[in-house]
């Protein structure tokens, strides 16, 4: 086989696997030849064409220079247009088992060659569970932009219907576009996807839809990963979890994430506290999910922004607020640190909605 033949086989092998970015910098390792020497093998008039084709094609996303400006596109998967790259997503603050599981899966990925030598494929699916705000989103993206490739992104109200066998063929076509080529394919809110079909109230069409979903993830993303995030794992399918090759619980940040989260989204908007208000926030927070955290952070900057309040004690009255009902512990604790920002007994009382005389015993250790 020549070296022409032997290229144009290569781009046929792309075409077939959904790699169709990488065409034109094949065609046009065919065009140069081999030290620029066999072009002769092609017609003028083929070189002549092929070249106009590699000229008129727009640049694949696949090497498209990722910039700090460049925004991060999710396409749904029903949508003609291709998926941006996301640019280098923030990793999520995790503890450091969850961090080092997202870790693990991005070093398979930039070394599966090595793998796939001795027949070992990387991570292909991942399923994220854990509470609302915890992350699980802001980890799929994550994961996307450090692998560097586009995500799809499905959601039971862009899948699901209420017509006979629409939901299986919406589920498939989902699939098979994210399969089109090298891409992260998050399916949202999965127990909707993946229900039980033991449950009695279950009707035989979400039985049927499961079963297409089965053969689905057993057939994976052979260029890429399948990332399946739910806050129920409870109510999935039992056959559903051997389909998955890790799986990660996600839970609220411990308290060394929570302060790191406080200071993060601080520093985004340009200011900062002292470090004992970060203690403080921290440990009133305990059992908050990382978008609480957030809330309850812009909560205090607006009132810093528009009332004039100081940042500390903005950040002490959300953390009051958060502590209602906590230990008496906790509450001393808000109590010191509002008495450090200047607050007299009675507007300390009045901000943990007791009598300054509680506010006076907790001063005194009593």
């Amino acid at each position: 086989m020549s070296e022409s033949e032997a290229v144009l086989v290569d781009v046929v092998r792309l075409v077939a696997r959904g790699q169709a970015d990488d065409v034109p910098r094949r065609v046009g390792k065919l065009l140069r030849g081999v030290g620029g020497r066999r072009t002769h093998q092609l017609s003028k008039p083929c070189r002549e064409a092929l070249s106009k084709a590699v000229e008129n094609t727009a640049e694949p996303a696949s090497l498209r220079k990722i910039t700090a400006d460049t925004p991060y596109v999710e396409t749904a998967p029903d949508s003609k247009a291709a998926p941006a790259i996301p640019t280098l997503a923030p990793a999520p603050v995790l503890s450091r088992k969850q961090q080092e599981g997202l870790s693990r899966i991005v070093a398979e990925h930039e070394h599966a060659e090595r793998l796939l030598g001795h027949g070992v494929s990387p991570t292909r699916s991942l399923l994220l569970s854990g509470p609302p705000g915890v992350g699980k989103t802001m980890a799929a993206t994550y994961l996307a932009s450090r692998l560097s490739l586009p995500m799809h992104r499905a959601e039971p109200s862009t899948i699901v219907t209420s017509l006979l066998g629409e939901s299986a063929r919406n589920l498939a076509a989902a699939f098979n576009d994210a399969r089109r080529q090298p891409s992260v394919f998050l399916l949202d809110e999965f127990d909707a996807f993946a229900k039980r079909r033991d449950d009695s109230y279950e009707v035989g069409e979400l039985k049927r839809f499961v079963t297409t979903l089965l053969a689905e993830l057993e057939r994976g993303m052979p260029h890429g990963i399948l990332i399946a995030a739910t806050n129920h794992p409870e109510l999935l399918d039992p056959a559903v979890h051997r389909r998955f090759d890790a799986a990660i619980e996600l839970g609220p940040p411990d308290t060394r994430a929570r302060s790191e989260i406080l200071v993060s989204s601080l520093k985004k908007h340009s200011v900062s506290v002292r470090s004992a208000t970060v203690d403080l926030f921290a440990a009133v927070t305990e059992g908050a999910s990382g978008s609480d955290l957030q809330r309850l952070a812009d909560e205090a900057l607006r009132s810093y922004l528009l009332d004039d309040a100081d940042l500390d004690f903005a950040l002490v009255r959300t953390a009051a607020e958060r502590s209602a009902g906590d230990s008496r512990e906790i509450r001393a604790k808000v109590a010191e640190a509002a008495r450090d920002a200047g607050l007299s007994t009675r507007e300390t009382a009045k901000l943990l909605a007791c009598s300054h005389t509680t506010i006076q015993r907790m001063y005194k250790g009593g």
